[in-house]
């Protein structure tokens, strides 16, 4: 029997529709080779690492490490690899190694990391990196990129101590320039810590300077991801800043004090201070403290001070000479010319001339000391020579 046109149009349109359905139809999804989903409980979640950190004092003697194996599947086990770093590097060779095992009736897992004790003073927050890696066929990560991996921060016991940066006991500090002194907390980081900022004026007056803050304090507490936060603010600042003035000074001296009531200091508890004027302008003069000497011939050596004012920020330089007289170079006297360079905030140099004792009578006789050539932006001053008058201590022969 046939079917009519409109019988076979419906079942070919029938037929369609199954065939569609079948091929639309979602797959069914394929078992899982999960058994166990593992990852760590962390003392602290993360925010900016990808996985969760630990602490511990390192006095502890071991840090415990927990593992869970999330929604594990009856009368099956399964394993991973805890490995401890040095660093953030898994390529290195790792400080501790575990195999840690699973089943449904023991899903969560101990690990003892063996913490040293060093006595160390002063030292940083040690940072160790523990990874997970080798899982079982039947083991999985929670979000592979972050469960597996966590940080181990070991935090030093010994005794309180702000260490201070830079360490040099003193520094020169022009007009209108300021120094930044870090203070860093160590040791036991559970003990509050507080210090003290006070100043000792010199030669120097309470308004050529400004010390800021003048007192501080370390927090003894973290609060939940911040803990790198928390690591941090072991740090604060101190600025010592030297004002300007319009006076034209010598150089000036004030000392900056630290002290703790409940940490010992690491560096330099009193630092000191010189004020370099720049008043005068750019440059600075140079010049002889005395237009003239007189020294006896057996004296041998008469020291001569060259002095600079002005400008102290900068190194200037200047060209000592002699010129003969009555007296003459190696034979009645001895220099040989020299540059004489002074750094910032050298005020003075001295030079020895070096007196000859030729034994015989010569009467008084004279020479001349020249400055020249000052560089560096300085300039001469007034006194740009002197005459040295060698006084004979021979008798007279007739």
């Amino acid at each position: 029997m046939s079917l009519s046109i409109g019988k076979k149009l419906t079942l070919s349109l029938v037929v369609s529709i199954l065939m569609l359905l079948i091929v639309s139809s979602p797959k069914q999804a394929e078992a899982s080779t999960c058994s166990f989903y593992v990852g760590f409980q962390y003392d602290i979640t993360n925010l900016d690492f990808p996985g969760g950190k630990f602490l511990a004092k390192e006095n502890i003697g071991v840090k415990q490490i927990k593992l869970t194996a999330y929604t594990p599947k009856p009368n099956e086990s399964g394993s991973v690899v805890l490995n401890v770093y040095g660093d953030r590097n898994a390529n290195d060779e790792p400080l501790h190694s575990f195999t840690v095992t699973f089943t449904d009736q023991a899903p969560t897992q101990i690990v003892e990391i063996p913490i040293q004790d060093d006595n160390i003073l002063n030292e940083n927050i040690r940072e160790l990196y523990i990874q997970l890696s080798n899982p079982s066929p039947n083991v999985c990560f929670y979000e592979e990129d972050g469960w597996h991996e966590a940080l181990l921060y070991i935090l030093d016991n010994e005794p309180p101590t702000l260490r201070i940066r830079p360490a040099e006991a003193s520094y020169d500090l022009a007009e209108g320039s300021e120094k930044m002194f870090e203070i860093k907390r160590l040791g036991d980081l559970s003990v509050p810590v507080s210090y003290q900022i006070t100043d000792t004026p010199v030669t120097a007056q309470p308004s050529d300077y400004i010390i800021s803050p003048t007192e501080g304090a370390f927090p003894t507490e973290f609060h939940d991801d911040y803990v790198l936060d928390w690591l941090n603010s072991q740090v604060e600042y101190v600025w010592v800043e030297v004002l300007n003035d319009s006076e034209l000074e010598s150089t000036e001296t004030f000392k900056m004090n630290i002290t703790s009531p409940n940490a010992q200091i690491d560096g330099p508890s009193s630092i000191e201070f010189r004020i370099l004027g720049n008043d005068g302008g750019s440059s600075a003069t140079i010049q002889l403290q005395q237009s003239s000497y007189s020294t006896w011939e057996y004296i041998n050596v008469l020291p001569v001070t060259i002095t600079r004012s002005g400008n102290l920020t900068k190194e200037v330089s200047v060209f000592v000479s002699t010129a003969n007289g009555s007296a003459k170079r190696d034979k009645d006297f001895g220099f040989e010319p020299v540059r004489v360079t002074f750094a910032p905030g050298q005020q003075s140099a001295v030079i020895n001339l070096y007196i000859i004792d030729d034994g015989s009578w010569e009467g008084n006789e004279t020479f001349t000391l020249k400055l020249s050539d000052a560089q560096g932006g300085a300039v001469l001053g007034s006194v740009q020579q002197a005459t040295i008058t060698i006084l004979d201590n021979e008798k007279r022969s007739n």
